[in-house]
């Protein structure tokens, strides 16, 4: 629907005398990403990979990165520190990248000091409401 739309309004400016590369610039998107869409209006037909990659984590090696981030002797540590200790016994589960992301897709990164997390906040703003 936004593709619609966003199409329309690049068109609009076109007729209207403005160049393409400058009505793509208002919009944030490349002539090409224009163009592309105006050759699709059914929508965009990429489907992705057809076939899973040869390395992905079966359920049980994906387990067993869950079972070692949350055992007593590591879950106090970061990825960038578990992954080498581990290659160190000469254990290797699965890279550093995937002790980041499968905790995170199992929603286990969460804040885990007692402090209360850091929170972000509008800076302090002075308003001028007369002379001193």
């Amino acid at each position: 629907m936004l593709r619609v739309v966003l199409v329309g309004v690049v068109d609009e400016a076109v007729s209207g005398g403005c160049r393409l590369l400058v009505a793509c610039k208002d919009v944030v998107f490349t002539t090409r990403t224009i163009n592309r869409w105006r050759s699709t209006p059914e929508g965009d037909q990429r489907s992705g990979p057809l076939t899973q990659p040869r390395n992905k984590l079966t359920v049980e090696e994906r387990a067993k990165v869950v079972e070692i981030c949350t055992s007593p002797a590591l879950r106090d540590l970061s990825p960038r520190i578990i992954v080498p200790l581990l290659a160190d016994e000469g254990t290797y589960v699965a890279s550093e990248a995937s002790f980041y992301r499968i905790p995170g897709e199992e929603q286990m990164l969460n804040h885990r000091e007692r402090s209360v997390p850091k929170t972000a906040r509008e800076p302090n703003s002075h308003v001028a409401s007369g002379p001193k």
